[in-house]
């Protein structure tokens, strides 16, 4: 038996295991808790940890998702082969609430740079190391402050944070860049019920640095820590989530990003689409809405993006736009979603969005398709397609599907 097939082999009898405790108690723990509209994770204090089934450690909150993938991408015409690949990806992490304003974050997982988790197990130039990297450390503060129903203060390696798209999250930044540095947010709620507020609102701010790009114009790896060759980043955002009746909920949002020091060790900017340069200081606004009605116990979600950086003169902006449908079943929802992008060739910085298509990262039309079904608590199947055509007339339309198994506990 080969490699793959032993990994594979290991990863399936665990996503069994996994599977089988689930059936056998019934129940999973359920979907991980403490997350906020804003995309932020709840401090300790704002999300009193519970005795049960998992609660012999009260404090402390572990966490673990696995994913066990397929992948197979081809083009018509871009110099490279079809590609079939087995990958896997997977976290591990710990929150521990110290007091009711301090909790400390650790998480390790699978990849060795700032954006990439999943590990490609075959697929000739595919091949990668099994590598394991620090995604979370450091800590968030969260005391009693006036005007506010939530602050927070979280510093040290964490995931970005910043409102996104319900239906797909990775037009401006992909969903696995973590970054090292501080943000700071805001929270309010109101509504007749307190415990429940009809209305959230919130700011953020954020200052972080994270990996420059090399010669070649890809991101420098990281391993365990950032190198001396590291780019920075301002960011601030703002959202409201309101459930205007029982079946409507609208969540508008809107983030604003300034980069600094993108420049390699030679003082070149990364090349992008058809030679041309991303300008000095990339500074993009981003707005979303999300919109939900719940029509006849069947929620229905309406997205739509509109992306724009300041600093560039032509081929500056982005849009997408998408819906997507709950389908309920044993006593579940399962989603299904299509949305439409249109990214220009400066709107956003490659190397800091999506590697989800199979070579571009700006300058293309796409489609994204997504099919979720959840089978327990703890485990769900993925399949998802992504079709562009690229504003490059060198490169073909191209295309990458995926398939995967999650494990997540709890």
């Amino acid at each position: 038996m080969n490699s793959i097939a032993r990994v594979g082999l290991v990863v399936s009898l665990l996503l069994t295991l996994i599977a089988g405790s689930a059936w056998a108690a019934g129940k999973g723990p359920g979907p991980r808790p403490g997350w906020s509209a804003s995309g932020w994770p709840k401090p300790a204090g704002h999300d009193t940890p519970v005795e049960g089934e998992f609660g012999f450690l009260r404090l402390l909150n572990p966490y673990a998702d696995f994913d066990l993938l397929y992948e197979g991408s081809g083009a018509d015409d871009d110099g490279l082969d079809d590609s079939n690949a087995l990958a896997v990806s997977g976290v591990v992490g710990l929150d521990a609430n110290v007091t009711d304003w301090l909790t400390l974050h650790g998480a390790v997982r699978t990849g060795n740079d700032h954006r990439e988790s999943r590990i490609r197990l075959g697929g000739g130039n595919l091949d990668q190391n099994i590598d394991v990297s620090i995604s979370r450390l450091g800590f968030t503060w969260a005391p009693e402050v006036p005007l506010a129903d939530e602050f927070a203060l979280a510093v040290g390696r964490q995931p970005l944070g910043l409102p996104v798209n319900e239906l797909y999250s990775g037009t401006v930044y992909d969903e696995d860049l973590v970054v090292d540095g501080a943000r700071a947010r805001w929270d309010c709620g109101c509504g007749d019920d307190e415990d429940d507020p009809s209305l959230l609102y919130g700011v953020g701010v954020g200052g972080y640095k994270l990996a420059r790009y090399n010669n070649n114009g890809t991101p420098a790896a990281l391993s365990n820590g950032f190198n001396d060759e590291t780019a920075h980043l301002l960011t601030a955002n703002g959202y409201a989530d309101w459930r205007a009746t029982d079946i409507v909920r609208i969540n508008p949002f809107i983030n604003y990003s300034r980069y600094y020091d993108l420049e390699n060790e030679n003082g070149n900017q990364p090349s992008q689409l058809n030679n041309a340069q991303i300008v000095d200081h990339p500074e993009i606004i981003h707005a979303g809405l999300n919109t939900t009605v719940n029509v006849l116990g069947t929620p229905l979600t309406v997205s739509g993006e509109y992306i724009n950086n300041l600093d560039a003169d032509d081929e500056e902006q982005a849009w997408t736009a998408g819906v997507g449908l709950d389908l309920p079943a044993c006593d579940r929802l399962h989603r299904v979603s299509v949305v439409y992008q249109d990214v220009e060739a400066l709107s956003v910085v490659p190397g800091y969005t999506q590697d989800d298509h199979r070579t571009v990262r700006t300058g293309y039309e796409a489609w994204v398709l997504d099919a979720n079904f959840n089978t327990t608590d703890w485990i769900s199947y993925n399949l998802q397609g992504f079709f562009a055509d690229p504003e490059d007339d060198a490169l073909g339309d191209e295309w990458r599907v995926r398939f995967g198994i999650r494990a997540r506990f709890p």
